[in-house]
């Protein structure tokens, strides 16, 4: 499920030389709730989606976000970029799992869902790490994983189902190719409950059309979790996030 332990109040504002980042994609097709905050220049053009955010501003937990989840000494930073803005989410070494990340729960019994963000990230992690997720209530989820590579070699990207429980089950589907450290990509992480359907892009080439293995119960919410959650990282990892789109029907 959702963790909910030991929230921090770290907050930082930085300011980078570089920037990263696409142009703001088509309208996502299908009518959603609300926006949840004052329209920039990418959600303007994002179309009617149940919840976006541009990092424009100087708290991460602004925008229309449900929570913030970090653990001491880790950090959620909004970064200013030539005037546009992106998360920063950095965990440090730490035994156990460490997590910084930004939490959207929509009240909703989902049908489709769709997440949506544009993803940095400098170096490899040493440990399985996710990036973004959705969690169906408590009864299952979809990951984005980043796995690194024996010795040094390539890593690869999944998506993970999950159910939770008593038909607690894990099943990975791995990316044709995987996503490597330079250089920003935008992800879409889609699936169709009813369909059983899940559909992953990658700048807005299609990486990934499966079946869900797993059965998911019904649920009464989705929360969707962006930022870093690391599994016993020795060293710090850091990932930078923008422009992201959440849709559910």
């Amino acid at each position: 499920m959702v963790a909910g332990a030991l929230v921090a109040t770290v907050a930082t504002v930085a300011t980078a030389c570089d920037s990263f980042g696409t142009e703001p994609p088509a309208a996502m097709q299908d009518a959603g709730a609300d926006v949840g905050k004052a329209l920039g220049p990418f959600c303007s053009q994002a179309g009617a989606v149940t919840f976006c955010d541009e990092f424009d501003r100087l708290e991460p937990l602004g925008g229309g976000w449900t929570t913030r989840n970090v653990i001491p000494g880790a950090s959620l930073a909004i970064l200013a970029e030539g005037g546009r803005g992106s998360l920063q989410a950095t965990v440090p070494a730490f035994a156990g799992e460490g997590f910084a990340r930004l939490e959207k729960l929509v009240a909703i019994s989902p049908t489709r869902v769709a997440l949506e963000l544009e993803l940095r990230f400098d170096a490899s992690p040493e440990a399985p790490t996710q990036a973004m997720a959705l969690y169906f209530g408590n009864v299952a989820s979809l990951t984005l994983l980043l796995t690194p590579g024996a010795a040094g070699g390539p890593g690869k990207t999944s998506v993970v189902e999950q159910t939770f429980g008593a038909s607690a089950a894990t099943v990975p589907h791995d990316l044709p190719v995987g996503l490597t450290p330079g250089g920003a990509r935008r992800v879409r992480l889609a699936v169709d409950l009813a369909q059983r359907k899940l559909d992953v892009r990658v700048d807005g080439t299609p990486v990934l059309a499966d079946m869900l293995t797993l059965t998911f119960p019904a649920a009464d919410r989705v929360t969707a979790l962006v930022g870093v959650v690391y599994a016993n990282p020795t060293q710090p990892f850091t990932a930078r996030i923008r422009n992201v789109l959440l849709d559910v029907k």
